[in-house]
């Protein structure tokens, strides 16, 4: 009797799961995380690391890990293990001019009258890198892909003319938030009214940004919603308001042009109060359309300012005040 051989089939080891990582090209950022291709716009790795799985699962904190791009490999990490910065492109893009109330990952301020240029990284680009607001010192080791953050300053809709190019070290951005630099050279050669500034990118998104003067960094090492107590002092001539007694009232006038100067962007709300904040008086509004221009504005309330605190949101941070006698008061209504 014939008999056929019978296959012996040969049991290997189970092949591992492989996750497919979706992530952000230029913040490293989990988009999403599957355990099947699926078509995208954005980049992704292919992973067998169970990380991924456990990520996957919910185990984990996506927002603390990230893809990071190195000349080693493509790796899924915690974000604190190693700081993710990508290599600049090789192509130039013109920067955008924004307004000022605009945060971009990279912003730049050119202050026109006084001829300063101002870089900083916004607080939500640190985050996104590091996991964290109070980021720790980085060492110039950590930039693997050894980035440099070039702008070139050409003239207004004329790339082909260079006038100066500024080189930055992206660790010293990171760790000081902001460099600030002196343009006077340029004063006999160029407004900077009419300068384009061009890049190649090493982070996402860039704007541009234009005032008239410099008073102090925009840069904000981290948003919050801190309010801020404020006596009212007879010594500061710097301050922007000057606060002076009238006979129905109070009056308040900007020590500025604009109010952009001290970083005012919207109507000032202000509580006034006893030395406690939790001792309200009153509360008072400053219109932002009628701030500026040294202008005086009429604040009608019944508080004696100059025994009460002004308390302020974050819109008040760059705010001082001071007290100023009338000299004079000329009939009718003040």
């Amino acid at each position: 009797m014939n008999t056929e051989p019978r296959l012996i089939s040969v049991v290997g080891e189970k092949p591992l799961p492989r996750y497919y990582v979706y992530y952000d090209e230029w913040t490293g950022e989990i988009i999403n995380i599957t355990n099947k291709y699926k078509a995208s716009q954005n980049p992704h790795l292919v992973t067998e690391d169970n990380t991924a799985a456990e990520l996957l699962l919910g185990h984990l904190n996506p927002k603390k890990f990230i893809v990071n791009e190195t000349p080693s490999g493509i790796f899924l990490m915690p974000k604190q293990h190693q700081l993710r910065l990508k290599q600049e492109e090789d192509q130039l893009s013109k920067v955008g001019e924004v307004s000022l109330t605009v945060d971009r990952e990279i912003n730049i301020i050119k202050y026109t009258n006084s001829w300063k240029l101002e870089v900083n990284i916004s607080s939500d680009a640190v985050y996104k890198m590091t996991g964290r607001r109070n980021n720790k010192q980085f060492s110039k080791k950590e930039n693997v892909n050894n980035s440099t953050i070039y702008f070139y300053i050409t003239e207004k809709n004329n790339p082909l003319r260079l006038i100066k190019t500024i080189k930055i070290d992206p660790i010293d951005l990171l760790n000081k938030g902001y460099a600030l630099f002196d343009l006077k050279d340029l004063q006999n050669v160029i407004g900077l009214n009419n300068i384009d500034i061009l890049t190649r990118r090493v982070f996402k998104s860039y704007g541009l940004k234009s005032k008239e003067n410099y008073v102090s960094v925009e840069y904000l090492k981290r948003k919050n919603s801190r309010r801020n107590h404020y006596n009212i002092t007879d010594v500061n001539k710097e301050a922007a308001f000057y606060i002076s007694k009238s006979t129905a009232g109070w009056i308040f006038r900007s020590n500025f042009d604009s109010p952009n100067e001290f970083k005012i962007y919207r109507d000032i709300k202000i509580y006034i109060t006893g030395d406690s904040p939790f001792e309200l008086r009153d509360t008072v509004v400053l219109p932002i359309t009628e701030l500026g221009k040294y202008n005086e504005l009429y604040v009608k309330t019944d508080a004696d300012l100059l025994t009460s605190k002004l308390l302020i949101g974050e819109e008040g941070k760059h705010l001082s005040f001071n007290y100023e006698e009338l000299e004079y008061v000329k009939p009718g209504k003040y």
